[in-house]
């Protein structure tokens, strides 16, 4: 069952690529400038949510569900990780608090985790293999399926403390609901593994018990129901596994960080002849360093200090329950790429040669060749090269700068010209000695002093500067950061002097116009008078020809 339980929620990731600079397997993505996990290629060691600056942790919780079995009145039992002992110096308190939420018992994973070491050791007696890599860290496992499957068979096919808890406590009581609580966030995806789910029902983080609870300082105190053996609760320490191991003419070795498992796994073939049994874990610290306990604000030496403080009784327990594990090749098929189809990308990024490959790893890839292969892959694009981008924008900058038909100066707090660009320098008959002078030496204005002090703009307001007969509006933008004026000074007095023409030609016209119209009504009314005269005529001469007609005559 494929549900993916990390990813990023929606931030401002541009152009800061933290996260797949810490992340070692560069399981991170890149679309429209957000970050996204490839769950393919993730093993939930949790490092780049530690790193990210803009605290875009988006974690699949199991709380609603939690809640749920209790209002339902669900046997809630809690697996909790033996790390609680040093995230928590009043872990009682702690399993107070569990109980006050409505948990039916507590339990150590430390219990089943006992059981394990038992049998690493069983396992280590009958084997021939001369490489044994422990198998209780699911960040680890998902390690070695995911990128180095050629190593699965070193793998201790036995099950994870929390697996194997969980499996214990469905056995004791069959209608129960399982919940595991720790620092680790792998653990989340690991109860969805294929074969084994079921066992464990829900998943919270110490962190998120914080988040919901807050302080139980006040909560009273409480046993837990089951404590592990002395081997359990040393499991979360470094070392802690190694401890307990007959190591039957094996050498032990502990590994431990992300970092360090994958320099070890890449040196792995070289060891092929040595007889040795590895610890290894991918927090650095072992479970002490575990990425969901940031919030206990404990450091690691109190965590490490607390938990041999507080452990203080011994038992034994045995079961004959089944503890074996199967693990399998889930790497990722990658593509095959040729050179033609790098050099493309390259190119496309202004990397012509071999000099031009930076290999600053300002993207989060450790070389441009590296990247490239990303971009291919659509893990990447080719906008996150920063070089690239910075000298693409200074080119467009400088550009756009240099051939503005505005006069440009970049003023100083104190109103000394730092820059300006060709079109100033030939309005305002000056050179790059004006650099360095104040900005009165050529136009005396109050307004820039007014911009600086009040920290208000002033956008297209229209001057004359008589000294060098010019019109022009005149912007000056205040740079708050730089403590600086941004002054363009646009030349308009081309346009001026067109609008008084046309307006003066519009005067002419309307004057013109005026004078025809006045001739018309003239006319008209000279038309008009003669019109008269020759009707008045026309009726007498038609009066006396009706008369004549009609025989008056």
């Amino acid at each position: 069952m494929n549900i993916q339980v990390l990813n990023f929620s929606e931030a401002n990731c541009k152009n800061c690529y933290k996260c797949l600079r810490k992340c070692k397997l560069k399981a991170i993505k890149f679309k429209d400038n957000q970050a996204q996990i490839e769950e393919s290629l993730c093993v939930e060691c949790g490092e780049c949510f530690l790193v990210c600056s803009q605290n875009a942790r988006q974690i699949l919780s199991d709380l609603p569900k939690i809640k749920n079995f209790i209002t339902n009145s669900e046997k809630v039992i809690v697996s909790v990780a033996p790390s609680y002992r040093g995230y928590f110096k009043n872990y009682k308190k702690f399993i107070g608090l569990l109980r006050k939420i409505g948990v039916y018992r507590v339990e150590e994973t430390g219990v089943a985790a006992s059981i394990v070491s038992e049998n690493y050791e069983k396992y280590l007696t009958n084997s021939k293999s001369n490489i044994h890599l422990t198998s209780a860290c699911a960040s680890v496992n998902s390690l070695i399926e995911k990128h180095y499957p050629e190593y699965i068979n070193y793998l201790i096919p036995v099950k994870t403390p929390l697996l194997l808890h969980g499996a214990m406590i469905k056995e004791n009581y069959p209608n129960s609901k399982v919940v595991f609580i720790g620092p680790c966030l792998s653990k989340k995806s690991e109860i969805f593994s294929e074969n084994y789910e079921g066992l464990v029902d829900a998943v919270l983080t110490f962190d998120e018990i914080l988040d919901e609870y807050g302080d139980f300082s006040n909560m009273p105190e409480s046993e837990i129901d089951l404590e592990a053996p002395h081997s359990g609760k040393l499991f979360p320490k470094i070392g802690g596994i190694n401890k307990f191991i007959d190591s039957n003419n094996y050498k032990k070795i502990t590994v431990q960080g992300m970092e360090d498992c994958i320099n070890f796994l890449n040196s792995l073939k070289g060891l092929r002849d040595k007889k040795i049994f590895v610890e290894i874990n991918a927090c650095k610290g072992s479970c002490l360093g575990g990425p969901a306990g940031e919030k206990t604000e404990t450091t690691y030496y109190e965590r490490l200090l607390n938990l041999e403080e507080n452990i203080q009784k011994d038992f034994s327990y045995s079961t004959e329950i089944d503890c074996s594990r199967i693990f399998k090749d889930k790497k990722k098929k990658m593509p095959i790429i040729d050179e033609d189809q790098i050099k493309e990308v390259l190119t496309s990024m202004e990397k012509y040669t071999k000099q031009d490959e930076l290999n600053c790893a300002a993207c989060g890839y450790n070389s441009c060749r590296e990247k490239a292969i990303a971009v291919i892959n659509g893990m990447s694009t080719i906008d996150m090269c920063i070089p690239f981008m910075r000298t693409k924008a200074e080119r467009i900058s400088n550009e756009l700068f240099s051939n503005s038909p505005n006069g440009v100066f970049v003023l100083d707090r104190n109103l000394i010209i730092r820059d300006l660009n060709h079109a100033a320098k030939e309005k305002f008959y000056c050179d790059d000695s004006a650099i360095g002078k104040k900005i009165t030496n050529y136009l005396n204005d109050e307004d820039f002093k007014n911009v600086m002090e009040t920290k208000t703009n002033i956008i297209k307001k229209r001057e004359f500067y008589s000294t060098y007969n010019l019109i022009a509006l005149k912007n000056i933008i205040y740079l708050e950061n730089q403590e600086a004026l941004l002054v363009i000074i646009t030349n308009i007095t081309k346009e001026e002097k067109q609008k008084e023409e046309l307006l003066a030609m519009k005067k002419n016209t309307l004057l013109l116009t005026q004078e025809v119209i006045n001739k018309q009504m003239t006319v008209a009314q000279e038309i008009a008078s003669l019109l008269g005269e020759t009707t008045a005529e026309t009726k007498v001469a038609l009066t006396k020809l009706k008369k004549l007609v009609e025989g008056e005559f």
